[in-house]
C-alpha cells in the first residue's frame, strides 16, 4: 500500500493516516507500506524477511525506526537492505517485529500470502 507523504518518525497518538490506509486494504489482516518505491513497515510493526541465504533483512527505509529493529541491527541479528515490492517475492518468509514482538515471537508469514 503506497504510504505517500506519511511521516511517522516518532510514535504519535494520531495514526489517522495509517488507519486510512488500513481501511483501504480490502479486508486484509494488515498492510505492507511502500514509500518512494521501497517497502517500509506494516501498520503496527517493522518487517524482517529471510533470504535464501538464511539471513534476516529489514528494509533500509522505514516510517518508524523501531527500538527492536535498532537492537537487532546493532547486535548483528538482522541486516538492512533496500527492498522493493517486486524483490519481496524473492524472499522465503516475512516476520513482524516491534517492542513487544521479537524474531521468534511471531509465526512466519509466507511471502506467497501477501497481497500486492
Amino acid at each position: 500500500m503506497e504510504a505517500g507523504e506519511i511521516n511517522y518518525n516518532y510514535k504519535f497518538i494520531d495514526r489517522s493516516a495509517i488507519n486510512t490506509l488500513l481501511k483501504q486494504s480490502n479486508g486484509c489482516d494488515d498492510i505492507v507500506m511502500v514509500k518512494d518505491g521501497m517497502i517500509t513497515d506494516t501498520s503496527y510493526a517493522n518487517i524482517i524477511v529471510r533470504g535464501n541465504d538464511g539471513i534476516w533483512y529489514t528494509p533500509s527505509g522505514f516510517l518508524l525506526r523501531g527500538t527492536k529493529r535498532e537492537y537487532l541491527l546493532n547486535n548483528g541479528l538482522i541486516r538492512e537492505l533496500d527492498i522493493t515490492p517486486a524483490c519481496l517475492k524473492k524472499f522465503r518468509e516475512l516476520r513482524l517485529i516491534n517492542t513487544m514482538l521479537d524474531i521468534d515471537d511471531t509465526d512466519s508469514i509466507p511471502i506467497s500470502t501477501i497481497c500486492f
